[in-house]
């Protein structure tokens, strides 16, 4: 998947729980704020995490 498809799947996505697939594992957490080159995910004990478009692999809703 292409930055651009990545940006507009989030930009859909936005207040919704993800995991996330990057190189160094799986993260999740709800999208809070998507930008050009990157995607800011809130985790359940209020973390922020900012994931360069570029490092993701595989994007899933989260079930709850």
């Amino acid at each position: 998947m292409n930055i651009a498809s990545l940006y507009n799947l989030f930009q859909s996505m936005i207040d919704q729980e993800v995991e996330v697939s990057v190189p160094f594992g799986v993260v999740s957490g709800v999208v809070q704020v998507v930008y050009p080159d990157y995607v800011v995910l809130q985790e359940i004990d209020g973390t922020f995490l900012l994931i360069r478009l570029d490092q993701i692999e595989v994007v899933t809703e989260s079930v709850s």
